[in-house]
């Protein structure tokens, strides 16, 4: 079916947020939460590609833009305080498609990181690569550390090498450092960013499932984070899931769990 523009209400506050309703008839949802500001490459297609491919086997999908991205009103606040506005995008794919049974919530990045940062009211949440580097924090030891054996094991790093355009010097101490792990100290108000969305998959709901890309950054500084007992699925892939083939297996673990 066609998608339709809805707008997702006044439960987001004064300000409106607005999303895209791809309606697929059956009794599952899913609500796929943005992060910063989209193109029509990269996340917002894997957005698009998802909603579409979704709804043909009968998962009503809502695409929404936040209040201050795309067509939301107002000024971006920031993913961190983005749980009104996920929660308004819940409550109104539930009023739209009222035979749902479950709505299950998407994140990529960021956008991954609000929905454990917030309450969203979702049943479960798909977690796409989560973001767990504060603002102007460099590389971990151990996202740098996978990032440069990564580099390392690609015939053209090698031939940068050979001419001079790669110098290894500065991060080879990383691959011998053991990577740090977020402290499992109390939670309070001003804590890392990495502890407050562990803190967040604590309490998400049960079937939730955090699934990393195995050539990104941002995956490469969760898994230096995480608890070591914490469940990860690893796909091929970069950051969006761009070639083919990482998306087609992106869509079938996407779709084995977003009903559970």
């Amino acid at each position: 079916m066609t998608p339709v523009q809805i707008d997702v209400g006044a439960k987001a506050g004064a300000r409106r947020c607005f999303g895209w309703l791809h309606p697929g008839g059956g009794e599952t949802g899913l609500v796929i939460v943005p992060g910063g500001r989209q193109t029509r490459v990269g996340p917002h297609r894997l957005f698009v590609r998802l909603a579409v491919d979704l709804a043909a086997e009968g998962v009503s999908v809502l695409r929404f833009d936040r209040r201050g991205l795309g067509d939301g009103e107002g000024e971006d606040a920031g993913f961190e305080q983005a749980g009104a506005d996920i929660r308004a995008a819940v409550a109104a794919l539930r009023t739209r498609e009222p035979q749902l049974r479950t709505v299950a919530a998407l994140g990529l990045c960021d956008g991954a990181s609000a929905l454990l940062l917030s309450d969203s009211g979702a049943d479960r949440l798909i977690l796409l690569n989560p973001w767990v580097v504060e603002e102007g924090q460099e590389l971990s030891t151990g996202a740098s550390r996978a990032h440069y054996l990564r580099r390392l094991r690609q015939v053209d790093s090698w031939k940068r090498l050979a001419t001079g355009r790669l110098n290894p010097f500065p991060a080879m101490g990383n691959l011998f450092r053991r990577p740090s792990r977020v402290a499992s100290r109390a939670l309070s108000e001003d804590a890392p960013l990495a502890a407050r969305v562990f803190h967040g998959l604590a309490r998400a709901p049960a079937g939730s499932v955090t699934i990393l890309s195995d050539r990104d950054r941002a995956a490469d500084e969760f898994r230096a984070a995480a608890p070591r007992a914490y469940p990860l699925t690893t796909l091929a892939g970069d950051h969006a899931f761009s070639r083919p083939e990482d998306y087609a297996e992106l869509l079938a673990e996407v779709r084995s769990n977003v009903a559970g």
